[in-house]
């Protein structure tokens, strides 16, 4: 994209207003965002009033409090029949991949700024990782999850630091340069690798999943103890990961263009 277009600043403005409302479900007042952003009361009001009348916004009554309107749950309706084809195509590969390599393997998606477990398939080894559907990781710590991470926008990226990281092991990544710098080595190699960032003796390897337009919408990852896991046989799980995160893909995409 041209960078020399100027900001829309009310649509900036607005797109604060959202992700400050965003946050938590107990709602925001006018004035909340006007002591969180210094908006003029009468753009502050202004902006509201348009982003109801859109849907993206819906004010109580009673309380005067705003929060996310009718087209962020059709949204959600939406990503939720998605991930419900996504988790119906993965599955046999999965389980297929889970077979050869002989560890745990799961799908992860961004949900709410966190790395969700759509699926996973387990290994059949006696001491394995194991891992539930429905499961939620922090995004900047982990193999998917930092997939996840790199999906979101810079401004996005930004906002997560400002909040501040909490740090779970020794090797948990939580500045954004070193973050910045691990996104620049994910996407020269193509996969993500977790060396114990969440917890201690647990690593993973993970790889991307993207759709028409390029974007991540998810990572097949491939969970195993750091302690008894060998770089060789990291080495040898990766291409299969590679291989299998593509048909998973291909098949997703294949399905979505079906009415």
């Amino acid at each position: 994209m041209d960078k020399s277009y100027p900001e829309i600043t009310m649509l900036s403005r607005a797109s604060d207003i959202i992700d400050f409302i965003a946050q938590d479900y107990v709602g925001k007042s006018a004035i909340d965002l006007m002591r969180e952003f210094h908006f003029p009361k009468t753009t502050c009001y202004r902006l509201l009033y348009s982003l109801v009348q859109c849907e993206l916004l819906i004010q109580d009554k009673e309380s005067g409090l705003y929060y996310l309107g009718k087209k962020f749950s059709d949204y959600a309706t939406i990503a939720e029949h998605r991930f419900c084809l996504l988790r119906e195509v993965a599955r046999p590969h999965l389980e297929r991949l889970s077979l050869e390599v002989q560890e745990t393997v799961k799908i992860s998606v961004l949900s709410n700024m966190s790395s969700y477990v759509l699926d996973r398939a387990e290994g059949a080894q006696d001491i394995k990782i194991s891992v539930k559907t429905g499961s939620v990781f922090p995004l900047h710590a982990g193999a998917s999850s930092k997939l996840l991470f790199l999906s979101l926008g810079a401004r996005t990226q930004t906002a997560l630091f400002e909040r501040g990281l909490s740090s779970y092991t020794s090797k948990t990544i939580t500045t954004q340069k070193n973050m910045l710098l691990e996104f620049n080595r994910i996407l020269k190699q193509g996969y993500s690798v977790d060396n114990g960032e969440y917890i201690e003796g647990i690593g993973a390897v993970a790889c991307p999943l993207y759709d028409y337009s390029g974007k991540i919408i998810a990572a097949v990852s491939v969970t195993y103890a750091t302690s008894s896991t060998s770089q060789a046989t990291i080495d040898s799980i990766i291409p299969r990961l590679k291989e299998a995160t593509q048909t998973i893909g291909q098949a997703f995409k294949q399905q979505h263009r079906l009415p």
